[in-house]
């Protein structure tokens, strides 16, 4: 599965998501993209504006430090929004 339609899919569908469910959503779609040989690296990159896959990763992988407190920070090494 390509990485940049997974993003595509989960922008468009996650809204139909109810909140309290997105989360399990957001860890199943990180799981495929797993299964698919894509790495967290490249996870991190397609799907760098996104709060839910942000706290899935977080919870997943601690090293990686993605969250600073109750916020996101835009200058956080891992994430760039170029929008």
């Amino acid at each position: 599965m390509s990485i940049d339609l997974a993003n595509d899919l989960w922008v468009d569908l996650k809204n139909y998501i109810d909140r309290v469910d997105r989360e399990d959503a957001a860890s199943i779609m990180v799981e495929l993209l797993s299964d698919y040989d894509h790495s967290i690296d490249e996870i991190i990159a397609a799907f760098s504006s996104d709060p839910d896959v942000k706290e899935v990763l977080q919870k997943a992988h601690p090293e990686l430090n993605l969250d600073d407190g109750d916020s996101y920070d835009d200058d956080d090494e891992y994430f760039h929004d170029d929008e």
